[in-house]
């Protein structure tokens, strides 16, 4: 698991600068907002605004991004620490006010090539604030921060800031430091607006404010952090100053993305509130069947994280998050890593005593049981390694394959890569294979998430020229059951990702929304993003799914049982995997891709075994079924319907995929050697009396003949053609009468 608490990268040191008092506020309550009615008239729309932001290519892979701050671009993606009210958009500008010891900070969305020219221009007037107030712009590379600013005091300040150890330089030659408050001429008066531009080359870096060259160093030592690449531009106003920015002119080498361009456009993101009701709220794991979500919290401000969890009321909303009380969480790190299709199984971050205790790091899991959750117990990878310092896990829905991150030397392409291994008879786990340069690079890969078709894998990655920002969220497409080719790795984009730390990424089943760990409006935490679903962004989607859910009941008394509900492809008879029934409702659920059938099948000891079945070969839409599976008691007159008996229209002779029902019938008349049973043959209403009852015996007679061939008794079985005489329902659509074409098993004696 990725410990790390949320906070904005590209700002945390900034706070440390030595030109920030030391004292942070408290965020702000929610800025209240006013409203007003009008009575007996409807209210006058406003007139649309005018585009703030125009692109424009300037040849040989340049571009020309400007924007005019009118009202918000989606481009600059807001960001704050502190008690910061707004950004207003006003007068043709965004005017910003940042209190005391805060810092408001708006990154350009879009990616920047350092090896090519850059020049950044920006008209902006700082109105009021102590020495120790600025406002400007800055360029941020992974590793610093690179500040140019005006004061309140007419003063021009240029920083050099470390992102990862907490010191700051400044690197302004003209003029004295920030503390001087002699003004400077070529500084516009306060409320006034002022030009400043870095224009960046190959050899040199030039600072100008208002036509005035006022810096100009060699890039160097210095400004070598530059060549590691730019993570993103910003505009910031800090620590008690209030200004305006009127526009701003970025001329630039557009770095290459493997995006797909227009993906996600219109997507909307919000920090939710249900989810962030408590400290450092992060992680988040959708169950496959879209039931609950899983998350980390750490209420105690301590490494000591606890797992929460709630409960989903619609697609889009949930329950507040409540902590998951004990075994799960101890006072160690806790974390739900992956959950099953039927909800009552996770993966868990680290491993257990038997008393409950944490103990060295590793992987486990829990079911659910009458009581609650099981102890959990330790998940075995065989060889498994791991020299980094972070871990993350995720599971197919049916358990039967791990995709987990590990460095290890020798085998990985560059820092963390992504490793898959296969689910054993005996519960362990094979040796992690690398998954390949499709999904891996030469940085860290981190926060896998496969989605609910079990094809469809999210992650995040830190590669620099393949980013919007500190970590990206990307996906790749799984090719084959080898599960080591996969379609090359894509970026979600810029309507998903952000230049802040976006990881964690898990979507809802039906693929219309997803939940991250991100930046909203300065707020960090889990973030609902609304996904659109055009053609084009329905490519990076997972494709579409049955949610097959119910409960599993005695059907005399409907108490729930807990037992394995088994799934196979129909037409093959090969077994896909399982789910279990929760032992305190019963509750099942199976998460099915389209693109085949599936049949179903329950049995438990002392009932008859029942089956069904789901026809999804041409699935083109989310879909959820919900139909209880009633366990009838092996007693004398129990009667159970053969879903996954098939016959060709007006025949008698069984099809192949009916093997597999007609095998688990074999197995339960050798388990029972005194059962006695009917076989009964029913119809629907079309056709005569004669030719109906024909058929049905005819068909009751196939069953009983295979029965045969493998090793009943026939003294044990009897054959009953009924017609239509017994129908389920008399209704005459497709769905009644196919209700009425049935064969059924009824018990004798026993």
């Amino acid at each position: 698991m990725t410990h790390r608490f949320l906070v904005f990268h590209s700002l945390r040191l900034i706070l440390a600068a030595a030109l920030l008092v030391p004292t942070i506020h408290a965020p702000l309550a929610a800025q209240k907002r006013a409203s007003s009615r009008k009575l007996a008239t409807a209210p006058t729309p406003p007139a649309p605004l005018p585009p703030t932001t125009s692109v424009t290519s300037l040849g040989n892979g340049r571009v020309r991004h400007t924007t005019v701050f009118l009202h918000q671009a989606h481009e600059w993606a807001a960001a704050s620490q502190g008690p910061i009210e707004g950004p207003v958009y006003r007068d043709s500008s965004m005017v910003i006010s940042v209190p005391r010891g805060a810092l408001s900070w708006h990154n350009l969305v879009e990616p920047v090539d350092a090896a090519l020219p850059l020049s950044i221009t920006a008209r902006f007037a700082v109105d009021s604030g102590d020495a120790r107030a600025a406002i400007g712009f800055a360029i941020v590379t992974p590793s610093h921060q690179y500040l140019f600013g005006l004061t309140p005091t007419r003063r021009h300040t240029v920083l050099l800031n470390s992102r990862f150890d907490n010191y700051t330089q400044s690197i302004q030659r003209v003029g004295a430091n920030m503390n001087d408050t002699r003004p400077q001429p070529f500084v516009a008066d306060q409320g006034a607006l002022n030009t400043m531009t870095v224009d960046l080359t190959a050899q040199t870096v030039t600072l100008t404010i208002n036509g005035t060259q006022v810096e100009r160093w060699p890039r160097d030592r210095t400004f070598s952090p530059l060549d590691g690449g730019i993570q993103s531009l910003a505009l910031f106003g800090l620590s008690s100053s209030f200004g305006r920015f009127h526009s701003v002119s970025v001329d630039y080498g557009r770095r290459a993305i493997p995006d797909v361009e227009g993906a996600f456009r219109g997507t909307t993101r919000l920090i939710v509130p249900e989810l962030n009701n408590r400290p450092f709220s992060r992680y988040p794991v959708i169950a496959p069947n879209g039931a609950e979500i899983f998350l980390v919290q750490n209420p105690r401000h301590q490494a000591d994280d606890d797992v929460a969890f709630a409960k989903a009321l619609t697609d889009s909303t949930w329950t507040a998050a409540e902590l998951l009380g004990r075994p799960i969480n101890n006072n160690g790190a806790n974390s739900v890593t992956a959950v099953s299709q039927d909800g009552n199984e996770v993966f868990l971050w680290g491993r257990y005593l038997p008393d409950g205790r944490p103990t060295t790091a590793g992987m486990s899991s829990t079911r659910r049981t009458v009581d609650g959750w099981s102890l959990p117990q330790n998940v075995t990878i065989e060889a498994y390694a791991n020299a980094s310092t972070t871990r993350e896990e995720t599971a197919s829905p049916d358990r039967s394959v791990l995709i987990l991150t590990a460095e290890r030397p020798g085998e990985t392409y560059g820092g963390k890569d992504l490793y898959v291994s296969f689910r054993r008879p005996d519960g362990s786990y094979s040796r992690p294979e690398n998954m390949g340069p499709d999904v891996n690079s030469a940085s860290d890969e981190s926060t896998p998430y496969l989605a609910a078709d079990g094809k469809t894998l999210y992650f995040s990655s830190n590669l620099a020229q393949d980013g919007y920002g500190d970590n990206d969220v990307f996906v790749s497409k799984r090719m084959d059951g080898t599960w080591t080719r996969w379609t090359p790795r894509t970026n979600l984009g810029r309507y998903v990702n952000t230049p802040n730390w976006d990881t964690y990424f898990t979507i809802h089943p039906s693929g219309r929304y997803a939940y991250m760990n991100t930046t909203v409006n300065g707020q960090n935490g889990i973030a609902r993003l609304t996904l659109p679903q055009d053609s084009v962004t329905r490519t990076l989607l997972p494709d579409p799914v049955v949610v097959f859910t119910g409960r599993v009941l005695d059907a005399r008394t409907k108490t729930p049982i807990s037992t394995s509900i088994q799934y196979a492809d129909l037409r093959t008879s090969e077994g896909l995997g399982s789910a279990i029934s929760d032992p305190q409702s019963g509750k099942y659920s199976l998460v099915l891709p389209g693109g085949r059938s599936y049949g179903m099948h329950v049995s438990h000891p002392g009932y008859l075994p029942i089956s069904d079945h789901l026809l999804i070969d041409t699935l083109r839409a989310y879909t959820v079924v919900e139909r209880d599976l009633e366990l009838e008691p092996i007693a004398a007159g129990a009667t159970i319907r053969l879903n996954n008996i098939f016959f060709d229209s007006d025949a008698a002779e069984l099809r192949p995929e009916s093997r597999a029902e007609l095998i688990r019938i074999v197995d339960l008349m050798k388990q029972q050697p005194n059962l006695r049973v009917e076989i009964g043959g029913h119809t629907d209403d079309r056709g005569s009396e004669a030719h109906n009852q024909q058929l049905s015996m005819a068909r009751a007679q196939a069953v009983l003949a295979y029965l045969v061939e493998s090793g009943i008794a026939t003294a044990r079985l009897k054959a009953a053609g009924y017609g239509k005489s017994r129908p389920k329902s008399k209704g005459t659509t497709d769905t009644d009468r196919q209700k009425n074409r049935r064969v059924e098993f009824t018990v004798v004696s026993i």
